[in-house]
């Protein structure tokens, strides 16, 4: 795929001025501490176990300096943790990087048994192994791609993502050197450097991983003004969907009531099916607001201010297979599936593979359907260990299928 020019272009240009008008340099300045402080402290030469270490110091540091608000550890990488937050890196994951700094990039069925995320694996690929990985951090960074190389054959996610993002923003690395890119968080890397490892002398410009943070920073930029351009972001009407309705329904008398509806076939153009995409993903995003809202609320208003501070949304880690991170009032751990759905009958949500899979692994699984009844609050339905297979309340119906050929 060949880089657009003329966008290119433009992009740079905006994304030069919001740095130079904006507070963008002091909000995003820590992934780069965050690089500088791992590279600080990690060499290949170590045993796994203080690498490791390392790995998991580095989720738990200030990075930030001066008077500024803590900044503690890197969210993007802990939500790509495994199963628990609490270990957002794994012996496993530092093997598998090893493996890969040596190693040409394996088929998709290699990574089979990871423990990472592939959004995550891929910013911890980009700052221990800088000369080969770029951070593909967000699985969202493909709208820009799509818009900087003029394709509509960008993957989604996954290891497609994961390797095609690379690929994508290696170019991109090499373009923004070329076009001199101002080394704008140069200064703040310096003084952090200077404050955290005084015995370190910094160099002036970019280094490897910095330019892989920077070009990470220039796409995050970028893709963050493609969604408020398409509208992804919640309204104002949406934001003001503070305090939502609870429904809790028992399976028993539930009914036929979220049965889906019979199959139609129905022809998209791609400018339709980029329109439900853009519209699912707007929808998700505030639904997954509403819930987190309600559960932080809510364990407040019962005195568990403690276990409020712990929800998170982790829905960038599809591998988990639920969106929300919550508890019960007894501290027990709460998974939840957010679905945005629509207030007529039949009631009708997608579920992926590895979220159908988990639904049926996970002891305390909840489903969350979010009903926009605008004007008036939204609706939660709250549907606890759902069984969704064999079950007359619901109906499963394949609408998409993987073609494989030589």
């Amino acid at each position: 795929m060949i880089l657009n020019e003329d966008k290119f272009s433009l992009a740079m240009t905006k994304y030069i001025k919001h740095c130079e008008s904006s507070n963008w340099l002091s909000e995003e300045s820590y992934k780069f501490y965050f690089a500088n402080w791992l590279n600080q402290k990690v060499n290949f030469g170590m045993p796994i176990e203080s690498i490791l270490n390392n790995c998991l110091l580095a989720m738990k540091t200030d990075y930030s300096i001066g008077k500024g608000p803590s900044v503690i550890g890197v969210q993007f990488l802990i939500k790509g943790a495994g199963e628990k937050l609490s270990e957002p890196i794994k012996k496993e994951t530092i093997e598998l990087i090893k493996y890969l700094k040596n190693h040409d990039l394996p088929d998709k069925d290699f990574f089979n048994q990871r423990s990472v995320s592939y959004p995550a694996l891929s910013g911890w690929l980009a700052t221990l192994v800088p000369a080969k990985f770029l951070p593909v951090v967000k699985s969202d960074f493909q709208l820009s791609f799509a818009y900087l190389f003029d394709s509509d054959d960008i993957p989604t996610e996954g290891y497609d993502l994961f390797v095609q993002g690379n690929n994508l923003m290696l170019q991109t690395k090499e373009r923004l050197k070329q076009a001199s890119l101002p080394q704008f968080f140069a200064s703040n890397i310096k003084k952090y450097i200077t404050e955290k490892f005084p015995r370190q002398p910094k160099l002036n410009g970019y280094n490897e991983v910095e330019w892989n943070w920077a070009t990470q920073d220039f796409y995050y930029y970028m893709t963050e003004m493609l969604i408020k351009k398409n509208q992804l972001k919640k309204t104002p009407k949406e934001q003001t969907h503070n305090l939502a309705i609870y429904k809790t329904f028992d399976l028993n008398t539930v009914g036929g009531e979220f049965k889906t509806a019979s199959v139609r076939e129905i022809a998209f153009t791609v400018e339709d099916y980029l329109e439900k995409y853009q519209n699912q993903l707007r929808k998700g995003h505030w639904a997954e607001q509403i819930v987190y809202q309600n559960e932080v609320d809510f364990l407040k208003q019962t005195g568990k201010t403690n276990l409020a501070d712990k929800v998170k949304i982790v829905s960038e880690n599809p591998d988990l297979g639920y969106d929300i991170l919550s508890f019960e009032i007894d501290g027990t751990e709460k998974q939840i599936e957010v679905k945005s759905i629509q207030s007529t009958k039949p009631k009708q949500f997608y579920l992926t593979v590895a979220e159908l899979r988990k639904s049926g692994l996970l002891k305390n699984y909840y489903l969350y359907c979010v009903v926009d009844k605008n004007p008036l609050p939204p609706e939660i339905l709250r549907l606890r260990n759902p069984i969704f297979v064999n079950n007359i309340c619901f109906q499963l119906e394949p609408v998409q299928y993987k073609v494989s050929f030589l």
